[in-house]
């Protein structure tokens, strides 16, 4: 129904795991039927056949390759062992804290580290590609059994490989209170908090006492 420019874009995407699903690559292209302006680089209703003899315009692509390891298949890898995927990133505590054999190690067996890299190539007016790392990152997070009644979560610390810089967590506390439950998440980077107090049993687990400070709070 348009007037101009009727041919859409041409998008290709696709993704694959790696490593026996240690990593995920995500992959998109775009490529473009019609020519751009050289200026404003806006897309004219011309075609790039018309003016460079090829049937697509390259316009951008991006590649994205994510790597997540727990501690305990980091261990795995050190003594030489299989290592399987993980599958969903569990942010369950781990299992049996009352053992008295239980290593300082292990209390980390469910802290994940990850490895984010994020390349995006854009096509110039001379047909050339400009390539730009877009993300660079280390992170890592995951929960620690301080004891049967209370658990520790901690997320987001890391190192920003392309700005140089360290990124600080956020810390989660819950504290079972038998029938009830209660919960302090801080954000101290953004200055922020949030506490409640609920129920966790069902049919009464939407009872909730909210208490927060967010961020239009930090701002006045």
């Amino acid at each position: 129904m348009a007037d101009s420019l009727n041919w859409s874009i041409v998008n290709v995407s696709g993704s694959t795991q790696l490593f026996k699903g240690l990593s995920q690559l995500n992959f998109s292209m775009v490529y473009d039927p019609y020519d751009k302006d050289p200026i404003t680089s806006r897309r004219i209703n011309k075609f790039y056949w018309e003016t460079q003899h090829k049937p697509l315009r390259f316009d951008r692509a991006a590649v994205r390759i994510s790597t997540g390891l727990t501690i305990d298949q980091i261990k795995k890898l050190i003594k030489g062992e299989e290592v399987a995927q993980t599958g969903s990133r569990s942010r369950k505590p781990p299992e049996s804290p009352d053992n008295e054999d239980e290593s300082l190690t292990d209390l980390f067996n469910n802290f994940r580290l990850s490895h984010d890299l994020v390349l995006m190539w854009t096509g110039q007016q001379d047909g050339s590609k400009e390539l730009e790392v877009m993300t660079n990152s280390i992170n890592t997070q995951g929960n620690i059994r301080l004891s049967p009644n209370w658990d520790l979560s901690v997320g987001n610390i890391g190192y920003d490989l392309r700005s140089k810089r360290l990124t600080y967590p956020y810390l989660g506390f819950t504290r079972n209170l038998h029938c009830w439950e209660m919960g302090f998440n801080w954000a101290p980077q953004r200055g922020t908090y949030s506490f409640y107090l609920r129920v966790r049993q069902d049919p009464l687990s939407f009872i909730k006492i909210p208490y927060q400070k967010n961020v239009q709070d930090v701002i006045f």
